[in-house]
């Protein structure tokens, strides 16, 4: 048994960041002396943190300094390398690997991305450090546009690989799959791959999950946000480019679309706003506004005086310029969007064998209840024993907010009392998930 896991991807936007929070939820339960381990990170640290190391750090708060996390920043490993310090290379990141292990009852260490030419070569190399390193390894892959006998012949393809650069594989995960074809693809898995000992498990894609927040389309954008910046972390499902006159343009409006126009368009900003807040018309995400064209002051003032707006961003470059760029911004699991992380752990939770994993990944002994598995113990007897309860003053946002958390945990039977339609109102304008049939 291993006090480590490495997690080896195959491709690039495999979804690691997923299987790593659902990984340190499962260590947490046993012991609070986690660690997390790069050995390359893609950007230097003068240019913002790692988001996989800073996800994991942040949401479990974690008592590592950054700079404890990572061995060497993606440009510095390629001079080293090219410059013949493969050795080098290798030397320090087992010395950071080591100086962490002294602190940490079990590190999760998460291999390179694999972006650029150079993908062969950095799995490669990561074969090579979960080598040096003694941590077994983990394949994760994409199921993104491939169907079951290629993800399964690309495991298989990886595994080999592995074993033969002398890795101790503990299995394999492919997230992001079609949702049909789930049974299909585990099916395939065990056919290519029919050892007893391998854990062999199928995440299906979830929108919530691969759609962008729109923080995320205006850090990507660098567009000023001109209303709703404290609703930055909602979902943009789809981007519509608005053209048509109002009474046109409505007909179009999907749930959590985001709207892209000109910004001397009153006409789409006003009518997008009134539709938002029409029960008869799916809530928007937001709008961005193109071509550096802001409200004009009397619209501004009337934006100005209203509660609530859903984020509005202003950018410099044209409409079909704007949407080209959005078409390229990627969604990451952050440790802002709390719902995200709440859903990766519920599906990490549903469609990962967490028993069978930790029987083969933990080396540490519990040391009393940590308040991860306080909680966890909580929860399983809620839902053994399941609860109603009632919650009164149903306009007050923490309770609302609260009720969400219960609701999507799925471990209590909910009454919210209050005015029913004062309580839906709350509920649209706060952005929040609570199904009333629940």
């Amino acid at each position: 048994m291993s006090n480590s896991i490495f997690l080896a991807t195959t491709d690039v936007y495999s979804g690691k960041s997923l299987v790593s929070v659902g990984i340190t939820e499962l260590i947490l339960r046993r012991t609070n002396k986690v660690g997390v381990f790069r050995p390359v990170i893609t950007r230097a640290p003068e240019e913002g943190r790692d988001k996989n190391i800073d996800l994991l750090l942040t949401h479990f708060r974690l008592p590592l300094d950054y700079e404890e996390t990572f061995a060497f920043s993606q440009r510095e490993a390629d001079e080293l390398i090219a410059h013949g310090g493969y050795d080098t290379f290798l030397d320090r990141i087992i010395e950071k690997y080591k100086a962490l292990e002294r602190k940490c009852d079990f590190i999760l260490c998460i291999g390179s991305d694999l972006e650029g030419d150079g993908s062969v070569f950095e799995f490669d190399i990561n074969a090579d450090v979960a080598r040096n390193l003694g941590c077994p390894v983990l394949i994760v892959t994409s199921g993104v546009g491939r169907d079951p006998d290629a993800i399964a012949n690309t495991v298989r393809s990886t595994h080999d690989t592995l074993l033969e650069r002398g890795s101790h594989l503990l299995g394999a995960i492919v997230n992001r799959a079609d949702p049909p074809a789930v049974n299909d693809i585990r099916l395939a898995l065990q056919e290519a791959l029919p050892e007893n000992n391998l854990l062999l498990s199928v995440i299906p894609a979830n929108l919530v999950l691969s759609r962008p927040t729109v923080a995320e389309i205006a850090e990507h954008l660098d567009a000023e946000v001109l209303y709703g910046g404290t609703h930055l972390d909602k979902l943009a499902y789809q981007y519509l480019v608005i053209a048509m006159q109002v009474h046109n343009f409505l007909l179009h409006l999907t749930e959590n679309s985001l709207l892209i126009t000109p910004g001397d368009r009153s006409d789409v900003i006003l009518s997008a706003l009134q539709a938002h807040q029409s029960k008869h018309y799916p809530q928007i995400a937001g709008m961005v506004l193109t071509g550096g064209l802001k409200p004009a002051p009397a619209v501004a003032r009337l934006l100005d005086g209203l509660p609530d707006l859903v984020p509005i961003l202003s950018v410099e470059t044209n409409t079909f310029d704007t949407a080209t760029r959005m078409a390229a911004v990627r969604s990451y699991i952050t440790s802002e969007n709390r719902a995200k992380i709440a859903l990766s752990l519920e599906l990490f939770e549903e469609f990962v064998d967490t028993r069978a994993l930790l029987s083969q990944v933990l080396a540490v002994q519990p040391r009393g209840i940590t308040p991860k598995m306080f909680l966890y113990n909580l929860v399983q007897q809620a839902r053994s024993d399941r609860k109603h309860i009632v919650l009164p003053e149903g306009n007050d946002e923490r309770i609302l907010r609260a009720a969400e958390v219960l609701a999507n945990r799925d471990i209590v039977d909910l009454t919210i009392l209050g005015n029913p339609t004062e309580i839906w109102s709350s509920i649209q304008r706060l952005g929040l998930q609570i199904d009333p049939g629940q």
